[in-house]
């Protein structure tokens, strides 16, 4: 009998955590995982259509987490629907150096807000840029398939604002939320704006005009200066 999808994820996540960071693994330096670490770091904010390398290393990753459940006795597994959550999730994984937080993602992008306000610059347009993530919605694609591109594109500019400020992402949970994102209930961004705000905002599915996305994305791009910590 295989485990529901929330094992899976556990799994997969902490297959991540023992094949890419942890230097007590044997083969964490050898020549496999540091090619395979290059490819998914170069991958981390791609198309997945454009980085058919960094795929393939996802899909060893998946496999690795079957065997090592398998060996458990336990058999997992992946819904091939979430794979770009997967590949998604790995590849920023393995570009980031922070330790996880606890919280959702919401709490992350609190934390880069007070960052970024003691700073003194870009807190009001990370506001903004946070109310446009939550906007965003998946459509789906010619073959079924779900299509995340615009959310990833704006998530892996948070998450690259996040690392920049020394904040970490719940990697686990962030996994779990992207699978649910387009619920009608809009339950995982009720979250994490509350977890942001305080409060769960109201927001609708209207897209921003891209000539402001474009001069929030530059402001941001002003914010990113090295970690001082």
């Amino acid at each position: 009998m295989a485990y529901e999808s929330n094992s899976a994820n556990d799994q997969f996540v902490r297959t991540l955590y023992r094949e890419l960071r942890d230097p007590t693994n044997r083969s964490f330096r050898s020549r496999r995982n540091i090619g395979m670490i290059a490819k998914l770091k170069r991958a981390a904010g791609a198309p997945i259509e454009e980085s058919m390398e960094a795929v393939s290393a996802v899909y060893y990753l998946m496999k690795v987490a079957i065997e090592t459940m398998r060996a458990r006795g336990k058999d997992i597994e992946f819904n091939e629907k979430y794979f770009p959550v997967y590949y998604f999730v790995a590849t920023n994984f393995a570009k980031s150096k922070k330790e996880d937080i606890q919280g959702n993602f919401g709490d992350t992008c609190r934390i880069v807000r007070s960052k970024l306000e003691a700073k003194g610059v870009g807190a009001d347009s990370f506001d903004r840029k946070f109310m446009s993530l939550l906007k965003q919605a998946t459509g789906y694609k010619q073959d079924g398939s779900i299509d995340f591109v615009g959310l990833f594109r704006r998530l892996t500019a948070i998450i690259s604002l996040s690392e920049a400020n020394g904040v970490g992402v719940n990697w686990k949970l962030l996994l779990s939320d992207l699978q649910k994102w387009n619920w009608y209930t809009k339950q995982v961004q009720r979250q994490w704006s509350k977890s942001y705000f305080g409060t769960p905002r109201v927001f609708d599915d209207e897209e921003e005009e891209e000539e402001e996305e474009e001069e929030l994305d530059q402001e941001f791009l002003d914010s990113l200066e090295p970690n001082e910590e």
